[in-house]
C-alpha cells in the first residue's frame, strides 16, 4: 500500500477535529479498492442537497456584499433596492419596516443621524430550506461613530429568487448572546469522549477531552491499518473571539500540520482546512459534520491538492460511533497518539 499517499490525505481533515480525520483516512484507503484509484461512490443521501452552499453561496455572498457596500456608502435607495417590493426589515426592538419606500425612508433617517456609521458582517450559515428560498444567518458589527466600540447583533435574512436575482424578503436582527460563564465551545461539547470508525481499510480511534482550563477541546487520534498505528497526532479546537468562529490546529506524527475554520450550515458544520505535509505539499479539505444523535457522527469529506483546477472530490459517507474507553486502554491510545513526548497539544 502506498502509505505516503494515504498519510497525506489522512492528514487533510484533521483540523476538522475528531471526525474529520476518519473521513479522510477511510476515504483514501477506500480509493485503493476502486478502479484507477478513483474515490468510492457517494451515497445519494450523503450528497449536499440541490442548491447547497457551493452552488448558491457565491450569489448570496454577493448580495450580502452589495448590502454592506450600500450601507457603508449611506445610500438608502441602494439598500432598499436589494429588497423585494414588499420586503420587510425587523429591527432589534421589534419594529417592523415594510416595503422598499419605507425601508429607504427609515435608512435615510438613520444615516442622517449617524453620518459615519459603518457595518461589517460575518456570514455564519447559508442554507436552502426549499427551492427558490435561501436563509442566511450571521453577525452584524455596527460602529455608530469613529472610536466607539461596535454594537454586535445577530441577523437572519430570507432571500427569494426573483427573475434570476436573489432579493431580500425579510431581514431580522437579534440580540447577541453574551451570557457570562457560557463558553462558545459548549456548543461542541458533544464531541467529548471516545469515538471509533471501523472499516475493512482502517480503524480510526479518537479521544476528545476538555483542556484543563476548559478554553480548548483537545483531540488525540490514531489511525490503524492491519493493526499497526500508521498515523497519530493531536488537534486543538478553540473559539476565535475576533473572527467569531471555531478554529482548529492539527499536528501529526510525521511533522505535518494544518489549520481549519468552521462554518455552520443548518444543523451541520462545514470545516474548511488547509494543510502542509512534512515534505511541503499543500493540501485542502472540506468536511461536513453532522450529529444525528448523541452517539453518532456522520461525515462527508472532500479532498483536493491546493492549487488544482479540479473541484473538491467527494468521498463516501463515514460514520463514527461513541464508545466507552475500554479499561486501561486510554493510556495506550494517548501514548500512541501524542506527537511529542510528554506533550498534550502537539506543539513543539
Amino acid at each position: 500500500m502506498p502509505w505516503n499517499r494515504l498519510r497525506k490525505l489522512a492528514l487533510l481533515p484533521l483540523a476538522c477535529a475528531a471526525s474529520g480525520l476518519v473521513a479522510a483516512a477511510l476515504a483514501q484507503t477506500a480509493s485503493h479498492a476502486s478502479p484507477a484509484g478513483s474515490p468510492g461512490p457517494v451515497p445519494v443521501e450523503s450528497r449536499p442537497p440541490a442548491g447547497a452552499v457551493d452552488e448558491i453561496g457565491p450569489a448570496i455572498r454577493a448580495s450580502a456584499a452589495a448590502f454592506t457596500a450600500a450601507y457603508n456608502a449611506h445610500d438608502a435607495s441602494a439598500v432598499a433596492e436589494l429588497f423585494v417590493p414588499q420586503g420587510e426589515f425587523v429591527e432589534l426592538d421589534g419594529v417592523v419596516v415594510v416595503g422598499r419606500a419605507e425601508i429607504e425612508r427609515q435608512m435615510g433617517r438613520f444615516f442622517a443621524d449617524y453620518p459615519t456609521v459603518h457595518l461589517a458582517i460575518e456570514i455564519e450559515a447559508i442554507r436552502q430550506p426549499t427551492p427558490g428560498v435561501v436563509v442566511e444567518d450571521g453577525v452584524n458589527r455596527v460602529v455608530l461613530a469613529a472610536g466607539e466600540r461596535p454594537v454586535v447583533t445577530r441577523y437572519s435574512v430570507v432571500h427569494v429568487r426573483c427573475d434570476g436575482t436573489w432579493l431580500i424578503a425579510s431581514s431580522r436582527e437579534f440580540a447577541e448572546n453574551t451570557a457570562e460563564g457560557v463558553h462558545p465551545l459548549k456548543e461542541l461539547e458533544y464531541l467529548v469522549g471516545e469515538w471509533v470508525a471501523e472499516r475493512p481499510e482502517a480503524l480510526v480511534e479518537t479521544s476528545t477531552q476538555w483542556a484543563d482550563d476548559r478554553n480548548f477541546l483537545i483531540q488525540q487520534f490514531a489511525v490503524r491499518v492491519a493493526g499497526e498505528v500508521v498515523l497519530h497526532g493531536t488537534t486543538r479546537i478553540a473559539w476565535d473571539p475576533a473572527a467569531r468562529r471555531f478554529r482548529s490546529w492539527t499536528f501529526d506524527s510525521t511533522g505535518g500540520f494544518g489549520e481549519g475554520h468552521w462554518e455552520r450550515d443548518g444543523h451541520d458544520w462545514v470545516i474548511h482546512s488547509q494543510f502542509v505535509d512534512h515534505d511541503g505539499q499543500a493540501l485542502s479539505a472540506e468536511t461536513r459534520l453532522a450529529a444525528p444523535d448523541h452517539d453518532t457522527l456522520v461525515l462527508v469529506p472532500s479532498v483536493m491538492h491546493a492549487g488544482a483546477d479540479a473541484p473538491l472530490v467527494p468521498a463516501a459517507e463515514i460514520v463514527m460511533k461513541r464508545r466507552p474507553p475500554p479499561p486501561q486502554s486510554g493510556g495506550e491510545l494517548r501514548e500512541a497518539a501524542s506527537p511529542v513526548s510528554g506533550g498534550g497539544d502537539g506543539k513543539q
